[in-house]
């Protein structure tokens, strides 16, 4: 069985590669931005909290529990 494509058929894979090859490096990069960014504000949450556990606290009342 010999395949027959011609030159249209073998251009018109090229451009269906071409296609779904950038389709997909740009998913990859869309995807990777989005997880930097989310990563950027957890670290920017975890940096608010660390900050806000420092300094000098006073015991307010009675705080024990019974259990």
């Amino acid at each position: 069985m010999v395949f027959s494509y011609g030159i249209t058929g073998a251009s018109e894979n090229y451009i269906h590669m071409s296609v779904i090859t950038f389709a997909g490096v740009s998913g990859f990069i869309l995807s990777k931005n989005s997880v930097d960014k989310r990563r950027y504000q957890d670290m920017q949450i975890r940096e608010r909290m660390r900050k806000s556990n420092i300094g000098d606290y006073e015991p307010i009342g009675d705080r024990r529990f019974s259990g």
